[in-house]
């Protein structure tokens, strides 16, 4: 490494280069390319101020970035990218390599009982070398309780531009070192990056980001005939909806298999950009996954396939306790509940190669939320056996029902379950279902636009009053509908 160097002009120079920066796949050949462009990084930066210091990172170009684009993320110019890459054009590729510089920021450690150099170099991810050559030492000198010793970390500003960032979810009796030995992460930049106060306190289900972990989702074996790709909102999370888009240079048919299910893609512009909405079914557990995606060419025989990562988070749902009316108990028949459920399962499976919704949906009914998606209920002292699969409403009664986007009703009758039930196929995949409804406004094949009365709210059906419930089904499962009026699909 190359540590601070006192120039006869008395300005200090503190370029510096850590060869812990430089990630563990990388082959011998390009560890000295490094130190090849490390020099062309002296010829562009020159001296800066004693406080900070520049390395270098490896960024992966995402869908959308432009050379200026992540010129200005990592704070330097597009001058100085091209000069360390050795480009010779600003045209980029989704997925391509570049060296940027990093900058550093000085911090202080307090010496604690039990510290050495090495313990210390260790703890912050830094070599123990250069922290002796910062405080004017030797790595052979004592250090002594309550000393301040000067570090130089990666800036928390640039560990949290990445938005691509894994997350940990905190599990029943980890602990932040824990956490540190199994990333392999410095413990400082973790807790900088979370902006943890008390180390010592952390809570299941806390989600942390951990730096220098990145999920990819344009690898470097896509194919040429790829020309970007977009995968949001990221990380997935249980219960919800993704949007992967793919643009071809030309028409091809896509599919994806993800979490053991195939997707079908749905074209536009002449076949050459691709939509697939992705849903995370309840009950899925928190795991890197893998999306399976095959691009067959319309016009001649080619075949191209190519993997793409996600991470999908857990969501921590709640539970509630839910005591029926009365005359209601004889709707948690097992067998009663099955056939109905198979039956909306089989309506809201379908995929119609329309799309009528955009744009983002509107809530149902003007009335707050008194239970949320996903929920395991027990009801009346029973079993937490069943879950949510819906939003429920409160409002008065006879209050009126909106249709939450534009589409076509291809059910409107009365459930033992459900009670008066309106479904609407929004297409593509995409429908909502209105259960415990006092009476319908619309019938089956009718068209309705969004805010169109449909019915009025109700106590039909399995309830303990009443309310409006609310469900949304993407590809034939049942995810948060509130997702979808916060975020805008496709």
């Amino acid at each position: 490494m190359l540590a601070e160097s006192n120039r006869s002009d008395g300005i200090s120079a503190s370029i510096a280069y850590n060869v812990d920066m430089i990630p563990a796949h990388l082959s011998q050949r390009k560890m000295w390319r490094i130190v090849a462009l490390f020099l062309m990084i002296l010829l562009c930066f020159g001296v800066t101020e004693a406080q900070e210091g520049v390395g270098l990172y490896l960024h992966t170009v995402q869908p959308g970035e432009t050379l200026a684009s992540v010129a200005q993320s990592a704070g330097t110019t597009v001058a100085v990218i091209q000069r360390i890459n050795a480009l010779a054009e600003e045209t980029l590729q989704t997925g391509q390599e570049l060296w940027l510089p990093a900058r550093h920021t000085a911090i202080e450690h307090r010496v604690q009982p039990g510290d050495t150099l090495y313990g210390i170099a260790a703890l912050y991810g830094l070599d123990a070398a250069e922290i002796a050559a910062l405080n004017d030492m030797e790595l052979h000198d004592l250090i002594y309780v309550d000393q301040l010793l000067r570090l130089r970390v990666v800036s928390v500003d640039l560990l949290k531009a990445n938005p691509f960032t894994l997350v940990h979810s905190v599990q029943p009796g980890e602990t932040l070192s824990a956490i540190v030995r199994r990333y392999d992460v410095p413990f400082e930049q973790l807790i900088l990056v979370n902006e943890i106060e008390d180390p010592s306190l952390l809570y299941v289900g806390a989600e942390l980001r951990i730096p220098g972990w990145e999920i990819l989702f344009a690898p470097k074996g896509l194919p040429s005939v790829v020309e970007a790709i977009d995968l949001r909102p990221t990380p997935l999370r249980e219960g919800e909806t993704a949007r992967l888009w793919i643009r071809t240079d030309r028409a091809f048919q896509v599919s994806v298999r993800f979490l053991g299910k195939d997707y079908p893609a749905h074209a536009v512009e002449n076949g050459r950009e691709h939509f697939i909405l992705l849903s995370v079914p309840v009950f899925t557990e928190a795991a890197l996954e893998q999306m399976e995606v095959t691009l067959l060419a319309l016009d001649e025989n080619e075949q191209h396939s190519f993997i793409l990562q996600a991470q999908v988070l857990a969501s921590h749902f709640g539970e509630e306790s839910i005591n029926l009316l009365a005359d209601r108990l004889n709707l948690l028949d097992a067998e009663l509940e099955a056939a109905e459920n198979e039956r909306i399962r089989s309506i809201m499976s379908g995929v119609q190669p329309w799309r009528s919704f955009g744009g983002g949906m509107k809530a149902p009914v003007a009335g707050s939320v008194i239970s949320d998606f996903g929920t395991r209920r027990s009801y009346n002292g029973g079993p937490f056996d069943r879950f949510h699969s819906g939003t429920d409403f409160t409002a008065t009664l006879g209050a009126p029902v909106f249709a939450a986007a534009p589409g076509v009703v291809v059910m409107a009758e009365r459930l033992a379950v459900r009670g008066l039930a309106t479904i609407i196929d929004h297409g593509w995949g995409v429908y909502t279902g209105y259960w415990h409804q006092d009476s319908l406004a619309v019938g089956v094949g009718q068209t309705v636009n969004v805010g169109q009365i449909i019915g009025v709210i109700g106590n039909t059906g399995r309830v303990s009053g009443v309310h409006l419930h609310w469900e949304l089904w993407v590809n034939g499962v049942p995810v948060n509908p509130l997702q979808w009026l916060e975020e805008v699909f496709p």
